[in-house]
């Protein structure tokens, strides 16, 4: 007996099943006795549809041959409905691989030992080899020299912690140029391996390297913009006000009344705080005794300022070793400590400080204490001393020029502020570490 195809209209898919994290097409599952009972309700249903005379139940060949053409049905319809699962799991297999593949970063899987288990093509092509090349081998072969053990570190905390490692390396291409990549990873629930991310930041870090160049013309601009202003001040208006001054005391007080005396005596307070005031701003601009016998001479000098003008004693303590630091590097120490020194008049609730200057290695390193009531670190993080120079200026300025800031203080601890700057090589130095 022959028939025509049942399967007229495409039923529809059998649902996808979620198992382990990652979708699974539920096709070798037996199926349950509702769906085998509702399958077989389809399969006589289209079989009605084609043969309308019902079989002889007493009759056990036709009863056997509707049975086998109700069973041929419904494996042609397990046979479509597999077929659009397949077609369904190749698309979405070609869309996660395009997506994998394609990204805008690199994905990686790495074991314990940082060996490469896969890697996605824009992976491979920030790694400047082939994949095939790359699978199988230890991600440490592509890294500078330089970050090799930083590359280990990573990935012991990756695989000892829960959250995500981050770090930045410099990866070694094969014309010998070097791209730098932020690294991301996080252990996986696979044993022994961790799924990691790769992004180019190499224009990044170009970028942060111009901007770091032309922060430091503006601060040379800048410094000789201030040492002009304040030789201009010194040597124009403080002159003529002290020049006026002389002039004043040169009356004789025999030719003028008492009431003119006493306006006299009046103008020339005032020219003398003017000049006094004219002085502190000279001072402030660009303080001659950093220009001229530098950094410890002109902290001194500031000592015995806020000695007279507040009451407040600063002690200073140098080492004595040789801090050779560019000029305008000098004037951002010393405007440092000033602030910082402010700082712990206006909130330490203290009478005096100590200032310490030493050179370790190639560093300079200030240290500002003071044994006041302190203050919570979080204040920094919740923008107090931000507005005007501050505490996150200072950080900027140093963070600019390769330096850092480093705090120690709590509340009714007193505060410890070290600043470090590194000593700049001499062109002739750099030329003969290359």
């Amino acid at each position: 007996m022959e028939w025509s195809s049942p399967l007229s209209t495409s039923p529809k898919p059998r649902r996808w099943k979620r198992s382990c994290g990652e979708n699974q097409m539920n096709t070798t599952s037996t199926p349950s006795e509702t769906e085998a009972a509702e399958l077989r309700r389809r399969a006589e249903q289209l079989l009605a549809e084609q043969k309308p005379r019902m079989p002889d139940t007493t009759d056990v060949t036709e009863r056997l041959l509707h049975e086998l053409q109700v069973h041929k049905i419904e494996l042609e319809m397990q046979n479509e409905e597999l077929r659009l699962g397949r077609d369904q799991l190749e698309t979405a297999l070609e869309r996660y691989t395009e997506l994998y593949d394609f990204a805008p970063v690199g994905y990686m899987t790495l074991n314990q030992s940082g060996r490469i288990l896969e890697i996605n093509l824009t992976g491979a092509a920030m790694l400047s080899r082939v994949r095939s090349v790359i699978v199988g081998r230890p991600l440490i072969d592509y890294l500078n020299s330089a970050n090799r053990e930083r590359l280990r570190w990573h990935l012991r905390e990756t695989f000892r912690e829960e959250g995500k490692v981050t770090d930045e390396f410099k990866i070694e291409q094969a014309n010998n140029s070097a791209r730098d990549i932020l690294l991301v990873s996080v252990a996986s629930a696979e044993r022994g391996i961790c799924r990691s991310i790769m992004t180019d930041i190499s224009q990044r870090k170009q970028m942060d390297k111009k901007m770091r160049e032309l922060a430091n013309e503006l601060r040379v601009v800048e410094t000789r913009e201030r040492h002009h202003l304040a030789q201009e001040l010194h040597d124009n208006l403080c002159q003529l006000v002290a020049v006026a001054k002389i002039k004043l005391s040169q009356f004789s007080m025999t030719e003028i009344t008492d009431s003119q005396t006493q306006k006299i005596q009046e103008i020339s307070h005032l020219l003398e705080c003017t000049l006094k005031s004219m002085n502190a701003m000279v001072f402030q601009l660009s303080p001659p005794m950093l220009d001229n016998f530098g950094l410890y001479a002109a902290l001194q000098a500031l000592a015995a300022e806020f000695k007279e003008q507040y009451g407040f004693d600063v002690h200073i303590i140098d080492d004595g070793l040789e801090k050779p630091l560019p000029q305008g590097w000098n004037l951002i120490l010393y405007r440092a400590v000033r602030e910082l020194l402010i700082n712990a008049i206006k909130h330490a609730d203290v009478t005096m400080a100590e200032v310490e200057i030493r050179r370790i290695g190639n560093e300079i390193r200030i240290s500002v204490r003071d044994k006041g009531k302190g203050f919570d670190n979080q204040v920094l993080a919740n923008g107090l001393y931000a507005n005007g120079f501050g505490l996150f200026s200072i950080k900027d300025q140093l963070d600019q020029l390769g330096g850092s800031l480093a705090i120690a203080t709590g509340p009714g601890e007193g505060a410890n502020v070290t600043l470090v700057l590194p000593i700049p090589l001499p062109q002739c130095e750099l030329r003969e570490g290359a």
